[in-house]
């Protein structure tokens, strides 16, 4: 019997230390939640009063002063809200208190919104962490994966921040006051025909820097999905990463919306849902335009049997050419990088080719391939006196006529 509780002790405390991880990968997110849910939530009730102005002029059958008139002209909110008190006056049910006014925002819209922008911005955080969590189910080390749970903290911050605020808009497209203003006037007026969400009939609130949002945001959940089928939920430098490419999508929306209409929605939608590509793509453009020193730059994908997932992976390391493969600590980024995203073998190979490419440049690696490819057989060929072929065949076919110096530098420089 005492076997069987202690068995039931271990399963509990071991199922609390993954609960308690999870949370606290989780605690920057909900850190942020909590600030944006409190800003909206005050800025939500500032609405009562403004609402109980316009029900008062209904009410008393006042018209409205030419000021406020000037106001609500063009104004689909105000307009909205009139239209309804109007008809509420009509059939003799317009009678709002502030208490009333207060309780309909809070429970028409507010809480569910709430709850949609809590699950939606926690979701990547839950993935990821619970990744983290299960090599604890799985024997890993407590301490050090609580460590890893705390990692890069402020860079999670960030992120779940603009999670939380990106969402808080796609449900408040007007802005957080007015969009509460005609959440309360949909919800009451249920016979009418703009009942649905904003988020379902976005049709005309939908914007340029909302719609690269969405479509970033889904690559995100797509990638976090991605990453904890790979096993690879280690490494926390995948967030400075998404946040650069929110920048970069939230900057084009800002250029495209000044210069294109309603039919560039699903460009910036695709350009945030596919941010890795357009920056890859802008970034070999310009290393192509701009007369630089190409050996110097050379991109990653000049590397055998590497696909774009597995550079943009890499990447997230800094690590975004050659000369900076060819330097890497190999031990740290096996540890960063689990075999089933990088081998270990493949990113010793890499690094090796990466030497060789560093010392000899692009040009005439791809001439001495052909018969050497990676700088510890570079080293070793001209290192062998009896092995006149290869140096033959170097002076040959590449120029090359010091092959024992080239060998000395890859020595001495990557040690």
């Amino acid at each position: 019997m005492s076997k069987m509780f202690n068995k039931f002790l271990t399963w509990i405390q071991n199922h609390m230390k993954i609960l308690l991880l999870i949370i606290i990968y989780c605690i920057p997110c909900i850190i942020a939640l909590f600030i944006t849910i409190r800003v909206n939530y005050i800025r939500s009730l500032q609405t009562v009063k403004p609402i109980m102005t316009y029900v008062k002029y209904v009410q008393t059958e006042k018209d409205i002063p030419e000021d406020l008139k000037v106001l609500i002209e063009d104004n689909l909110v105000a307009e909205r809200l009139l239209k309804y008190l109007k008809i509420r006056k009509k059939m003799s049910k317009l009678h709002y208190c502030k208490k009333i006014i207060k309780k309909k925002i809070i429970e028409g819209r507010i809480f569910f919104d709430y709850i949609f922008i809590t699950v939606l911005s926690l979701l990547p955080f839950v993935v990821l962490g619970g990744g983290l969590a299960f090599k604890k189910k799985k024997g890993g080390n407590f301490s050090e994966l609580m460590r890893l749970a705390w990692k890069d903290w402020h860079m999670k911050f960030i992120v779940a921040f603009l999670l939380s605020f990106g969402w808080l808009y796609v449900f408040s497209p007007f802005g957080q006051g007015a969009s509460a203003v005609y959440g309360f006037v949909t919800a009451e007026d249920i016979i009418s025909t703009d009942t649905l969400p904003f988020y379902i009939d976005y049709k005309s609130h939908m914007t340029h820097t909302i719609a690269g949002f969405l479509g970033w945001y889904l690559h995100l959940l797509g990638y976090f999905f991605y990453r904890l089928y790979r096993g690879d939920v280690i490494s926390t430098s995948v967030y400075r990463k998404l946040f650069s490419k929110l920048i970069f999508v939230f900057g084009i929306a800002l250029i495209l919306s000044a210069i294109a209409t309603n039919e560039a929605l699903i460009v910036i939608f695709l350009i945030g849902f596919f941010p890795l590509s357009g920056i890859s793509i802008l970034k070999e453009f310009g290393l192509k335009s701009i007369s630089i020193d190409v050996e110097r730059k050379a991109s990653l994908s000049i590397l055998p049997g590497i696909s774009r997932w597995q550079i943009l992976r890499l990447e997230e390391e800094n690590i975004d050419s050659i000369p900076t493969l060819a330097t890497v600590n190999l031990d740290k980024l096996k540890i960063l990088i689990p075999d089933e995203t990088i081998s270990a073998k493949q990113l010793k190979l890499w690094i090796n080719i990466a030497r060789l490419i560093s010392i000899l440049g692009p040009d005439r690696y791809k001439c001495v391939s052909e018969f050497c490819q990676t700088a510890d057989s570079f080293i070793e060929k001209s290192k062998d006196s009896k092995d006149n072929e290869f140096k033959k065949e170097l002076k040959l076919k590449c120029k090359i006529s010091n092959p024992e110096e080239i060998a000395k530098l890859l020595s001495t420089t990557f040690t």
